[in-house]
């Protein structure tokens, strides 16, 4: 503080207010960016550049590092084998190997595997989930998994397979073990109603190498306590771009048939099984048997259908307006980079939590290519009704 003084003292008043806001700025400028950017949301250093190879062997993790995870899909443990899913060395993406040891993590840190790749290809410290994940059972299916039972509606956690069967796993139930076939089997939503494991979505935020638009595939839930809002946030594979955890606000669903996409709200126009003309509903993922042009459709009281896509049709998002998903619309009002005037269309309901929620609707703006939550009416409208209003001004 003594030489921070005798300097000042050394400064013309001009000078030292023009210091002083100058800081103010650059601190303004951190604070701004560090508020747009996911550097405190996603781990700022690559994957694998975590990866640790030159340590001692892996010792035991601690019960209380241990249970430093969000889920049984991610807590392995000895002698459980996993899949790479970043290459380091002699280690490619998609090289199975098997846990020999535990390394604890550090503060609110995950603990990391230590694994020893097939093929004498090396062993190395790997992060679960972003970096490898467990061997699937069926399909994608890996013990830890939560899942709903299609016969019950029940929800269970997987166990482990079904020794004989290449089809069936065990399923934790109610306290229960018991055995089930994988295509008898959903997967259970991780954040909100309808965000599953397996979904394909689309980014809405840039990080490292991904970029808006950038196909993903959701891994699993989030893999790290250490991120900020970690429970709203879940892990999305964009091959070799990298696996972070996303929130559901920074992703989009990617359509199922058509337009349609999961959350999408929809109204029957053909008769449907105990749904009439009419009647909305909103799409849950694809009908079963899975291939067919048709969506499992959640018309409330009414109970689940499965229906062809051509008795359906896009509804209002919002009660008393018209704008519906894939409507161009324009703002009436500013907000952050968007300008009176601007152009965006509408992706799907309001996808987060928020005031007001159920009356405003997702839009992706053209210009800025920002993804926010606004109300028809007070913030935005139809491009159509915009265009009107100024032919009939002129």
């Amino acid at each position: 503080m003594d030489a921070l003084t005798a300097k000042l003292s050394k400064m013309s008043k001009p000078q030292i207010i023009l210091t002083a806001a100058g800081a103010g700025i650059a601190m303004a400028i951190a604070y701004r960016l560090a508020d747009r950017t996911l550097d405190s949301i996603i781990p700022k250093k690559k994957p694998e550049e975590e990866i640790v190879e030159d340590e001692p062997k892996a010792h035991a993790a601690p019960p209380a590092e241990g249970a430093k995870v969000l889920s049984g899909c991610y807590d392995v443990k000895i002698g459980d084998r996993v899949v790479a899913d970043v290459a380091h060395k002699n280690v490619r993406a998609g090289d199975v190997g098997r846990v020999v040891g535990l390394v604890a993590g550090r503060g609110s840190e995950a603990g990391r595997a230590r694994v020893n790749f097939e093929g004498d290809r090396g062993e190395y410290n790997y992060m679960m989930g972003q970096q490898c994940h467990r061997l699937p059972i069926v399909d994608d299916i890996v013990v830890g998994d939560q899942v709903i039972v299609a016969a019950t509606g029940k929800r269970g956690v997987i166990a482990g397979g079904c020794e004989g069967s290449a089809t069936k796993v065990q399923v934790d139930v109610d306290g229960k073990t018991v055995i089930v076939e994988r295509e008898d089997l959903d997967h259970a939503p991780l954040v909100g109603k309808f965000l599953t494991k397996g979904d394909c979505v689309r980014a809405c935020a840039p990080f490292e190498h991904v970029g808006v638009g950038d196909r993903g595939v959701v891994a699993g839930p989030c893999s790290s306590l250490g991120l900020d809002s970690f429970r709203s946030r879940v892990l999305v594979d964009f091959g070799t771009k990298g696996r972070y955890n996303y929130t559901r606000a920074q992703l989009a669903f990617e359509s199922l048939v058509g337009d349609y996409a999961k959350e999408d709200k929809v109204v029957a126009t053909q008769p449907l099984p105990g749904v009439p003309v009419g009647e909305t509903g909103v799409v849950i993922g694809l009908a079963r048997p899975r291939g067919c042009a048709a969506l499992r459709v959640d018309f409330g009281p009414r109970g689940t259908v499965d229906a062809d896509v051509n008795s359906l049709d896009h509804a209002p998002l919002v009660p008393g307006h018209r704008i519906k998903k894939g409507d161009r619309i324009v703002a009436k009002v500013a907000y952050e980079e968007t300008e009176v005037g601007d152009v965006g269309v509408v992706v799907g309901p309001c996808d987060r939590e928020m005031h007001a929620r159920d009356l405003r609707v997702c839009v992706l703006w053209e210009r800025t290519k920002a993804k926010n939550n606004w109300q028809p009416g007070r913030h935005i409208e139809l491009a159509s009704e915009s265009r009107r209003m100024e032919s009939s001004a002129q």
